[in-house]
């Protein structure tokens, strides 16, 4: 247990470093998760099966302490699973690190059997 914790609020330039530095980066791969993938990076929460398979993901110049999708993923062929959540990850399979999990709220979205999910550019938000 902590003797004190901090709620680090960064600087505007500091903020912007950080989300350069965690998602500027070339091979960016975006999962759906049928429960909270958590700080943690649960892999075992990402949806499988039909032709499911991870997207890769672009991200605009920080501004303001935040980026945007620049880059559509489209997962088609999905089995039937409701989305509870999403995570950018450095490897497009089940193997490396998650860089941020990304929450949905309100009750997931359901998609049907070979169902389409799709992210359009702008759709996600990243804010520190």
């Amino acid at each position: 247990m902590p003797i004190s914790t901090v709620d680090v609020a960064f600087s505007l330039d500091a903020g912007n470093k950080a989300l350069a530095a965690l998602l500027r980066q070339p091979n960016l791969w975006l999962a759906l998760h049928t429960a909270d993938p958590t700080p943690m990076g649960l892999a075992s929460t990402e949806v499988a099966g039909n032709g499911y398979e991870r997207q890769r993901i672009a991200w605009s110049v920080p501004n303001g302490k935040a980026v945007s999708n620049t880059r559509k993923a489209y997962f088609d062929s999905m089995p039937p699973v409701r989305v509870w959540g999403m995570a950018v990850w450095d490897s497009p399979s089940a193997v490396g690190e998650m860089i941020v999990p990304i929450d949905i709220p309100g009750n997931g979205i359901v998609v049907p059997e070979d169902g389409m999910f799709k992210i359009e550019v702008g759709d996600l938000a990243i804010l520190l």
